[in-house]
């Protein structure tokens, strides 16, 4: 697996360091509700969806983040899916709402994950 580190940042500017997964078959970042909260991500804008995932089908809360920060870019707008802290455990995702903004370039033999900024 790749991870990387990402600040998330709420729309009142709170911002919370985490490690994610990089996930392409992930459409969206994925995190659990918990950092909903603590990122003052209201609610009433989320709305619900079943979401497929390698573990089964689990009921998600899909709204946007108000920032992600990855190696020095600020992405604004990001579609998060936020779903319940016992089904994501420690498996935070990064996934294709933030990867499609990138040239993805995996090198397995060095371990390393090259992320360039598409214009």
């Amino acid at each position: 697996h790749h991870a990387l580190t990402a600040t998330l940042i709420g729309a009142d500017g709170a911002e919370i360091e985490r490690q994610l997964i990089v996930d392409t078959g992930s459409t969206f970042v994925v995190l659990p509700i918990s950092l909903a909260d603590s990122l003052h991500i209201d609610s009433a804008n989320l709305s619900f969806r079943e979401l497929q995932t390698v573990a089964g089908r689990v009921k998600a809360q899909i709204g946007y983040l108000h920032a992600l920060r990855i190696g020095g870019r600020e992405l604004r707008n990001v579609a998060t899916a936020f779903v319940a802290d016992a089904d994501i455990g420690d498996n935070l995702l990064l996934g294709m709402s933030v990867l499609d903004r990138f040239q993805v370039t995996f090198q397995d033999r060095e371990d390393r994950l090259i992320l360039t900024f598409r214009n």
